[in-house]
């Protein structure tokens, strides 16, 4: 590529060794997520500054390039795809790393609009006659032991979450939807069958926060 390049544009004056390196440090910058570890590894094993600019300007593109089409790199994709909490800067990126059915509430029960509730469970999702869910009651809320009947308590609106979204999706989907409840599901429908837990938005922002604290 190198003579390719000075083969077209002579007055260049290239040297072709400076496209091996520079091919070597964004190879390393893209699949470690090491950049500045990328150029400076290079730098030292040519000490030639005449090649820092184009391997400062493959590095950074091979990096955005990653970025762009996977999440996680040599190190953090296999304990990715094990659903390990791998977050890049530490911090940064916390909320993107947090998937919601790993801290989803699934003490839940589903009743009819006629039924009762008992108040042993923390949410009593209310159904329709085709098992869609149509409300939530938050039962933890109530003083009250024993069963409550559906028709005297609150029903609360909610929003809709995949299984595999992510914490960031969640504090998105809450703030577009003025929601403050979602039920997380498999399949994105409201169906009984679909549903594995429900999350509150008070409840992300403490684990989020709690996990933060941990990660100091």
């Amino acid at each position: 590529f190198g003579n390719l390049v000075n083969f077209i544009i002579p007055s260049l004056d290239l040297n072709p060794l400076v496209f091996v390196v520079a091919g070597m440090a964004a190879m390393v910058s893209g699949t470690t997520s090491a950049p500045l570890t990328a150029i400076i590894m290079v730098y030292e094993m040519t000490q030639d500054y005449a090649a820092i600019l184009p391997v400062m300007t493959a590095v950074a593109v091979a990096y955005a390039v990653r970025r762009r089409l996977m999440e996680g790199d040599i190190y953090t994709l296999k304990l990715k795809r094990r659903g390990k909490l791998i977050p890049e800067g530490l911090i940064s990126d916390l909320k993107a790393n947090l998937v919601l059915r790993d801290f989803v509430s699934d003490n839940i029960t589903f009743v009819a609009e006629e039924g009762v509730a008992s108040s042993q469970y923390d949410y009593a999702c209310v159904l329709d006659k085709h098992n869609n869910v149509t409300g939530i009651i938050e039962l933890q809320n109530h003083f009250i032991a024993g069963e409550l009947p559906i028709k005297l308590l609150k029903k609360r609106s909610f929003v809709i979450l995949s299984s595999t979204a992510t914490a960031l999706d969640a504090v998105i989907k809450f703030h577009k939807e003025k929601g403050v409840i979602a039920l997380v599901s498999n399949n994105n429908t409201s169906h009984k069958d679909s549903i594995i837990g429900i999350i509150s938005s008070t409840q992300l922002i403490k684990i989020i926060g709690d996990i933060t604290e941990k990660l100091r």
